[in-house]
């Protein structure tokens, strides 16, 4: 059972920007636990700021309804939101964020269809009182983005990045105000994985190899070093958001595009028995989907196969990863939708997408060991948690900041507990980007700097052993950690 504390912030003394004739309101708790009377003195969106006989309380607005006349012209933008995106996410990623957050904000949920055929969730009160309706819009990336720019949709969920245009579009600005007005977020990470058939006689194979087959300027498995087969490609059905993964990260920066005869199925387990079954065949689909087969290791810019894992996903190393991005929509949204998102973003809200399949942004430790036993010692540990700081005034990128503030859970949680965190940097300019980023984290999140103990390692540039690789590697910093009586 939650209690108060959940949905109240006492401050101490009256506000100093309360409006000289406030008016009395209620605000009752999602739950129907709780309800407060008094004056309400500001309203920015997303909090409630009331005077009341126990004195000045703030209230997350996603978790009170506000009655009375007083009350802000907010429920009818509130009423009803739309998600727009791709089929996988509109079906199993949103639907399970949405249950999940209904239990954070303690109310229930009701499912049906609109009359279009789209998906409808409403949040309910205990009351049985509706909250917020929320339309799930199946659109592919392109479409998505429009609704967004003409404010048909308040959230995109998208396996790809905005372009230019899109982005100018949605912020009636530029590319750069997506960051700025913060309407771009990472939720979670993807991956392409690629399994071939028993006889086509490939260990690894290069982004521009895969490109070539799919677009079929490859069509003999020897072409690649493999048997003398032909090349039958399978990969899910146009639409499907792997198409769209596959299409920006393989084809189209090689200006190329599906050959006429690639085979297109509509599951999962009908492209994995298809690979099973054509020893001849390779198959394109979501390293969540793979099962009693291992996907191909690829080639990354420095020549390194490089196996699909989580681990090697959430480095950055793994050279067909994705994002699964959010966007929302300029100006005034839903407390909800916005409640939605930065729910997703919490550790419980990187859980649920775990368990739908996706990659979590949580760090986790790898295999690898750093390659200087005599000072590391044995125990040495590379989190996936890794940083790429580029040149300008935003060294970090959106994924860079969210990582960022995953480490400091991950000390809060006490995992890093007895441990040596280390910041571990490649090249000469290696030591002061570590540096400039421990002051980042301890800027953004100053109660974790007297519970964390750090140390730094400078490697050569080429230490094969955790060296970055590729020209847009940037300057890279890796989080290792070991315990402390290694030191």
């Amino acid at each position: 059972m939650r209690t108060a504390r959940m949905f109240v912030l006492l401050v101490l003394g009256a506000m100093a920007s309360a409006p000289a004739a406030a008016e009395e309101v209620q605000l009752v708790t999602t739950n129907g636990l709780f309800d407060f009377r008094g004056e309400l003195l500001a309203f920015d969106g997303a909090r409630y700021t009331l005077r009341s006989s126990l004195g000045t309380l703030t209230f997350p607005a996603d978790e009170v309804t506000c009655v009375g006349a007083a009350c802000p012209d907010v429920n009818e933008v509130a009423s009803a939101f739309k998600i727009a995106g791709g089929p996988l996410v509109q079906r199993l990623l949103v639907p399970e964020l949405l249950d999940a957050y209904s239990l954070g904000v303690d109310t229930d949920i009701s499912r049906g269809t609109t009359a279009d055929g789209n998906a409808l969730y409403e949040l309910l009160s205990y009351q049985g009182e509706s909250i917020v309706d929320v339309e799930l819009v199946e659109r592919d990336g392109a479409a998505a983005f429009a609704d967004l720019a003409r404010g048909e949709a308040s959230l995109v969920f998208s396996h790809r990045q905005a372009s230019a245009e899109e982005a100018a579009e949605i912020t009636g600005r530029d590319a750069a105000a997506l960051h700025r007005l913060k309407l771009e977020r990472i939720l979670a990470l993807d991956a392409i994985a690629v399994t071939t058939g028993a006889q086509a006689g490939v260990d690894a194979l290069s982004p521009d190899q895969l490109a070539a087959i799919l677009s079929g300027d490859i069509r003999n498995w020897s072409e690649v070093g493999g048997s003398d087969l032909p090349i039958s490609v399978f990969t899910r059905e146009e639409g499907a958001d792997l198409r769209e993964i596959i299409d920006t990260l393989l084809l189209r920066p090689r200006d190329a595009a599906f050959r006429d005869d690639v085979i297109a199925l509509d599951s999962d387990e009908s492209l994995n028995a298809a690979v099973a079954t054509f020893p001849n065949s390779i198959g394109f689909t979501d390293l969540g989907a793979i099962v009693d087969r291992d996907p191909l290791p690829i080639l990354d810019a420095c020549g390194t196969a490089v196996p699909p894992t989580a681990f090697t996903v959430k480095t950055g190393e793994y050279p067909l990863g994705s994002a699964v991005y959010v966007y929302a929509a300029k100006g005034d949204i839903s407390v909800h939708a916005r409640g939605m998102v930065d729910f997703a973003q919490t550790s419980a809200g990187q859980e649920i997408l775990a368990l739908a399949g996706y990659i979590d942004l949580r760090p986790e430790a790898g295999p690898d060991r750093l390659p200087a036993p005599d000072w590391a010692g044995d125990e040495a540990r590379r989190l996936s948690t890794t940083f790429r700081l580029r040149e300008g005034t935003e060294p970090l990128d959106a994924r860079d900041r969210l990582e960022l503030e995953f480490l400091a859970d991950y000390v809060r949680s006490g995992r890093a507990e007895g441990e040596e965190l280390l910041f571990v940097s490649h090249g000469e300019d290696g030591p002061a980007a570590a540096r400039e980023l421990l002051s980042l984290l301890f800027a953004s999140y100053p109660d974790i700097e007297e519970r964390l103990t750090v140390g730094f390692r400078a490697l050569p540039a080429d230490a094969a052993a955790t060296a970055p690789c590729g020209a847009d590697a940037g300057i890279t910093v890796q989080i290792w950690s070991r315990p402390l009586a290694e030191g």
